[in-house]
């Protein structure tokens, strides 16, 4: 997401309309629907994830204890065991 000075993009006039509404805020402006790209799928962290957590529950599945992946994975024990029991 980038940010940008609404005084830099919009039009004077447009620019007073939206000041009515929400003055000194932060305005999240999304993409058109048909435009919008799921969490991750750009940067292709979502794959990078799901690909760790799979190799982290094949790790525990055989043998490794949640200590060690814990050092392996540089991760808590607490998400450590939410990958491999899912809670």
């Amino acid at each position: 997401m980038e940010y940008k000075r609404a005084s830099e993009i919009f039009p004077v006039e447009l620019l007073e309309i939206i000041q009515a509404y929400a003055e000194g805020c932060v305005v999240y402006i999304p993409k058109r629907s048909g435009e919008r790209q799921d969490w991750g799928k750009s940067t292709g962290i979502k794959q990078e994830l799901k690909d760790r957590n799979h190799k982290i529950k094949k790790d525990h599945q055989s043998g490794l204890s949640v200590h060690h992946l814990t050092d392996k994975y540089h991760l808590t024990e607490s998400m450590i065991k939410k990958i491999i029991y899912g809670t």
